[in-house]
């Protein structure tokens, strides 16, 4: 049986692929809840961005440590990470001046 949940999902989930072009991983309902997925991050940031894997895969560790610091909670969980994901231009990596997400994720997302 198909639930009114499940209609809107759909609804939703085409209107991101047809509309704003998004790459639909799938239903990942019976799956471990994980947000990052390590393999299609790197992928965008060395193929699409044109960053080194090395740079990129620092980068994606960065992000993982970040999105997995709860001890202050929730709130400052998503404060650190939104410098993360934002445009900006890159500075430096891993500067100590400053905490900040190296330059391939900010530049990318």
């Amino acid at each position: 049986m198909v639930t009114l949940e499940r209609v809107t999902q759909n609804k939703v989930i085409n209107f991101f692929k047809n509309e704003l072009k998004y790459n639909y991983l799938g239903n990942l309902e019976d799956e471990v809840n994980y947000n990052l997925r390590k393999d299609d991050v790197i992928a965008f940031l060395t193929s699409k961005m044109g960053y080194s894997s090395v740079l990129a895969s620092k980068a994606f560790d960065e992000l993982e440590k970040t999105t997995k610091n709860l001890q202050q909670g929730l709130y400052h969980a998503n404060k650190e990470i939104y410098p993360c994901l934002k445009l900006s231009p890159p500075r430096r990596f891993f500067s100590s001046e400053q905490r900040s997400c190296p330059s391939p994720l900010r530049a990318a997302w």
